[in-house]
């Protein structure tokens, strides 16, 4: 209300279009997090200041606390210290506008070690300034034991075709099957 000359005028602003696309955003971001949460990675965005701004539900499985406890803390906080050395080159590739994919070897909340196939995709601003990265990892532990696994069957068959010509003496067995 303000006062007029002819007594009080009184206007009325009305927030209906405000409240509905308030309410439509809402929305949105709900499915974009249930769609990530569904997706068989994780998927993560971590801001320039290397805080993160976005985790989806297989991150917060593999590194503990729930997504409001990682939002907003960097991310030498959420990992491991072994772990973030091993990332924090990448992160900063990718921080300077160059995407950067390796491998990592994970220590989780639980205790477990998980080895995970890194992506990280520069997040690009207007004039190329960088704003973030979009962090993808699939969990490849399985793939790389079974790697493992193959090239020690193979060491082991070498070994057996060798002994049997007997140009290799079992000797070497042990060799190979103690990591």
């Amino acid at each position: 209300a303000y006062p007029s000359v002819d007594g009080l005028s009184v206007y009325f602003h009305t927030i209906t279009e405000r409240k509905m696309i308030e309410a439509a955003l809402r929305e949105r971001e709900g499915q974009l997090q249930l769609i990530t949460d569904n997706m068989p990675a994780l998927i993560s965005y971590v801001d320039a200041d290397e805080r993160y701004r976005f985790v989806n539900a297989r991150y917060t499985e593999w590194f503990g606390p729930p997504a409001d406890l990682i939002i907003g803390r960097q991310v030498c906080e959420v990992l491991d210290a072994a772990s973030y050395a091993r990332v924090q080159p990448y992160l900063q590739q990718a921080l300077q506008g160059q995407r950067a994919t390796f491998e990592n070897e994970y220590q989780l909340g639980d205790g477990a070690t998980r080895i995970g196939s890194v992506t990280y995709v520069p997040h690009l601003g207007a004039g190329e300034q960088v704003l973030g990265v979009y962090v993808l990892v699939f969990d490849i532990t399985e793939r790389k034991q079974t790697e493992q696994q193959a090239h020690l069957l193979a060491d082991l068959s070498a070994l057996l075709a060798a002994s049997l010509d007997y140009q290799v003496p079992l000797q070497q067995l042990p060799r190979l099957l103690v990591p």
